[in-house]
């Protein structure tokens, strides 16, 4: 990776630091806060400090973005970053912030109340700009062949825990972060249809991004200029 990539990794970090943060203060401000559709719903900060904590980490677009973070910050400082588990995490970050913005636009927001104030860019930088500047610099910068063909479904561990969480701690306090969690307005069955299905997505999006890899690679090998410009 160049010293563009590593600056686009440098913007990316920002941008989804920055989005989270949007995310807090809007969650624990008070000042707009969305009130929930149903009763089985997350209310924002009525909860308590605490709740409000777990229930902001209970988001899988909160979860993702967290990712996407944390993945970019480590790039930037330094690159040449690898490792078993690093390389998964990674390519969860690039599936699990496209499942975000898919799900999001597609899925949830038409039927959405409207946001108001600080909801709304809170809303478009980690629903839209994190998720576009993600695969951007994925295209642009790599890091290139780090996945196997194992590495998809290896990359479900986090999406697996979140809807595990999801599902108990539903139970527990009886609200769910978005309605198609619901188990109290759809049940068990037609709610782990819908996590099944998002599994689904997610591992088509990771060998689509798999082949994409390799494709990329194959290219910049075969590249004189992208062989200059890599020095």
């Amino acid at each position: 990776m160049n010293s563009r990539g590593r600056l686009a990794y440098v913007v990316l970090a920002v941008v989804a630091w920055v989005g989270l943060a949007l995310g807090v203060f809007v969650t624990f401000s008070g000042l707009y806060p969305t009130v929930g559709a149903t009763p089985s719903s997350f209310t924002g900060t009525d909860a308590g400090l605490v709740s409000g904590i777990v229930d902001y980490l209970s988001y899988f677009t909160h979860v993702s973005n967290i990712v996407v973070a944390v993945v970019a910050t480590m790039l930037a400082r330094n690159p040449a970053r690898r490792g078993r588990i690093f390389d998964i995490v990674a390519l969860d970050a690039l599936v699990m912030m496209t499942v975000t913005a898919i799900v999001y636009n597609v899925l949830l927001a038409p039927g959405a109340p409207p946001l108001n104030g600080w909801e709304r860019p809170s809303s478009d930088v980690q629903h839209i700009i994190t998720p576009i500047l993600t695969l951007v610099v994925f295209l642009g910068w790599g890091p290139r062949r780090r996945w196997t063909w194992r590495s998809p479904i290896a990359a479900l561990i986090i999406p697996v825990i979140y809807g595990a969480w999801t599902l108990v701690h539903g139970a527990v306090v009886g609200a769910y972060p978005y309605g198609i969690l619901d188990v109290v307005l759809h049940g068990y069955p037609a709610v782990l249809i819908t996590i099944g299905m998002i599994m689904v997505l997610g591992i088509l999006l990771g060998y689509t991004f798999l082949g994409l890899d390799r494709l990329l690679s194959r290219s910049k090998k075969t590249s004189p200029l992208a062989e200059q410009t890599s020095k």
